[in-house]
């Protein structure tokens, strides 16, 4: 449970303030604490869209089946990833294991700066491959133990209100990212721009330990196995609901989502998601590789086609975000982006060009950032801290990336089917649209019950997030 505002904290509103409570439904108090979280995710997706281009350019090399290849391997590497961080999570307090996860990337990022500057031509095909593995790793793990930590610091209630809020930081460093990248692209070789996003990686480390002290997050003590197996209750009414679990070893997060029926179902939404995003990712990059073969313009083409997704997602967010998940509810919200999906696939089904393509990809991307993050994230904030660390993360990460294998490989056998071209495959897509609409309908009802339940119980308290 929250505290009330510390005392003072009214005066820290002072300022800007007044001007960001005409636009977001922000009470005393918390103002800080959501610039703080407003700045953490502007610095990861800033990262995130300098080395998304390098990462699109990188795919084409090869064709599409080198790119299913390589998102076969991004699974591959979520094998070996997701039981490492769930075993930090087990053993390390979250103040220190976070830092630990920014600062382990950020060595990565070094490393590859100077391999790929020094490594010999008959190396950099495997280094293309390993790049572009690792930053499909990167992006979502930073992302996800992002999330996490926000549905730790707040509450359901403080998630509908502010979430979309902090999703305008990130869009804003999206924007940022993607324009350093279609500036810079040109100009200096791509293998620099590691260098670049290796500083809002660093800043990133400093804003969150200043919104975990800010909100006062305890450095909890980490139970052994032997604790944790005298605690464990011996009814399963003592237990409570599993989704509010606190403690257990490195797999408990993956066995709760096959336990608890609201988990298994954002694990489908995300799937069905991730494989339709992988479609359309397809799709870029047969249209963007047809339409010029030099390296620096079809990452500057990434790059601008980034740009336009967040310049109209950051207009959605300001002005939208919260208005439409506190007004329609979660369930409707998710599905905003499903039903973007099926228009994407219409029109790009009527005319596969670089104009449409960009047009498609701004509708689907919008949808996702704009309306479906953030009201997937508050899913989040009802569940306890095996869910949001260890079963969050191996959904977003893990299932995240088999949808995008599954979807590799569903795309690359539509296209042979029957020889359809991108129109064909865009229209046979079409069903994926609409059991994933089901899927969020379905979800947003899990979330209600939920919540209901929860309020005819007693109160239970957060896990270990105070202020």
């Amino acid at each position: 449970m929250t505290e009330p505002p510390h005392a003072g904290d009214e005066s820290k509103d002072a300022g800007l303030g007044w001007l960001l409570r005409k636009l977001v439904a922000v009470r005393a108090g918390e103002t800080p604490a959501l610039f703080l979280a407003w700045a953490y995710f502007f610095c990861l997706l800033t990262i995130n869209y300098i080395l998304r281009p390098l990462r699109e350019q990188q795919g084409l090399v090869g064709g599409q089946e080198a790119l299913a290849v390589n998102f076969l391997g991004t699974f591959g590497g979520m094998l070996v990833a997701n039981p490492l961080y769930a075993w930090i999570v087990t053993r390390w307090p979250r103040r220190k294991f976070i830092p630990f996860v920014h600062r382990f990337l950020l060595s990565n990022l070094l490393v590859f700066y100077l391999v790929t500057r020094s490594a010999p031509e008959s190396w950099q095909r495997g280094i293309a491959w390993a790049f572009f593995v690792w930053v499909s790793v990167f992006n979502l793990f930073v992302i996800a133990v992002f999330w996490s930590l926000m549905a730790d610091l707040f509450d359901l209630e403080e998630g509908k209100r502010l979430f979309g809020f902090v999703s305008v930081g990130g869009t804003l460093g999206a924007i940022t990212g993607a324009s350093i990248t279609a500036w810079l692209a040109r100009s200096i070789p791509p293998v620099h721009l590691l260098l670049v996003a290796a500083i809002p990686l660093e800043l990133s480390v400093h804003a969150m330990r200043r919104l975990v002290h800010l909100r006062g997050m305890r450095d909890e003590i980490i139970p052994s196995r032997a604790e944790r197996a005298r605690s464990k209750p011996r009814t399963p009414e003592a237990a409570g609901p599993i989704e509010e679990m606190d403690q257990g070893g490195v797999f408990t997060g993956i066995a709760l989502v096959f336990r608890s029926s609201y988990l298994a179902w954002i694990c489908l939404y995300m799937l069905l998601g991730s494989i339709s995003g992988t479609i359309l990712y397809f799709e870029q990059a047969g249209i963007v590789s047809a339409a010029t073969s030099n390296k620096g313009e079809q990452t500057a083409i990434f790059a601008r086609i980034d740009l336009w997704v967040n310049l109209v997602t950051l207009v959605i967010q300001l002005f939208f975000t919260g208005r439409i998940v506190k007004r329609i509810g979660i369930g409707p919200t998710l599905l905003l982006q499903c039903l973007g999906f099926g228009l994407a696939l219409v029109i790009l089904g009527t005319s596969p060009t670089l104009g449409v393509l960009a047009l498609s990809m701004v509708l689907f991307r919008t949808g996702h950032y704009a309306t479906s993050r953030p009201a997937r994230e508050v899913l989040f904030t009802m569940v306890g801290r095996e869910a949001k660390y260890k079963s969050k993360g191996f959904i977003d990460t893990f299932v995240y990336r088999g949808g995008d294998a599954i979807g590799a490989y569903l795309k690359i056998a539509l296209s042979s089917l029957g020889g359809l071209g991108s129109r064909g495959v865009a229209f046979a897509a079409l069903p994926i649209a609409l059991v994933w609409s089901l899927v969020a309908l379905t979800l947003g009802r899990k979330q209600i019950e939920l919540a209901r339940s929860r309020a005819r119980a007693a109160p239970l308290p957060r896990a270990e997030s105070v202020r």
